[in-house]
């Protein structure tokens, strides 16, 4: 099971680092950029679905 302190950390670090836009990342995942920023902030939760599918997409 993925943990969303991880998924946010290396999220975090991966738009830092490829320059992507949040409404990219929203984009690919089929999520609103509100939540996504919600997300990062600690001030959402996100399914173990959506999570796994931004591990994917960060880590493909």
């Amino acid at each position: 099971m993925l943990s969303s302190d991880d998924i946010r950390k290396e999220l975090s670090i991966y738009l830092k680092n490829q320059g992507v836009k949040k409404k990219h990342i929203a984009d690919k995942i089929d999520l609103s950029q509100s939540m996504l920023c919600l997300f990062l902030q600690r001030k959402r939760e996100l399914s173990q679905y959506k999570l796994q599918a931004i591990y994917n997409l960060i880590n493909s």
